[in-house]
């Protein structure tokens, strides 16, 4: 017979623009490092994407341009394809950022001027920022009320 466990796994599960619920723990030290890589990581990745994808020659006649267009639009696929692989892997693979994103490209803008990758992590910091604040206050608590039966037991001993 099969039996369930259930417990707190300290999971956030945020509704993405309604598309989806995108799930991880933010007080998870391994999401919150793989988050701070990404952040690094993006100023070279949109830097790719200006010379690979927004660069057509002022001088290129219109079949080139068409040409280059279509070239450009599978390349801006590619490189939105393999920034939401990254997210998958910061966020935990069961979270499919295509479909939370309503299938938009993370490299186009939002209303704001900023691009959608921009805006989401900018949007993420705060829970994982908090959750890892939470974490560390926790974790000293922890040290202090062990540091004080320590000291207790000690004494004890006397």
């Amino acid at each position: 017979m099969e039996q369930k466990l259930t417990f707190d796994d300290g999971i956030l599960r945020l509704d993405v623009n309604g598309n989806g619920l995108l799930c991880f723990n933010p007080s998870d030290f391994n999401v919150y490092q793989r988050f701070c890589a990404l952040l690094k990581e993006l100023p070279v990745l949109e830097e790719q994407y200006r010379t690979e994808v927004e660069q057509i020659p002022e001088d290129a006649s219109e079949g080139e341009i068409i040409e280059l267009a279509g070239k450009e639009l599978d390349r801006a696929k590619e490189i939105d394809t393999a920034i939401k692989q990254k997210l998958s892997g910061v966020f935990g693979a069961n979270n499919d950022f295509d479909k939370l994103l309503g299938g938009v490209n993370l490299m186009a803008f939002g209303s704001n001027g900023e691009r959608i990758i921009t805006n989401l992590l900018n949007a993420l910091a705060p829970y994982l920022e908090n959750g890892v604040k939470k974490h560390m206050q926790d974790a000293a608590a922890d040290a202090v009320q062990e540091a004080k039966l320590s000291r207790a037991q000690r004494r004890a001993k006397q």
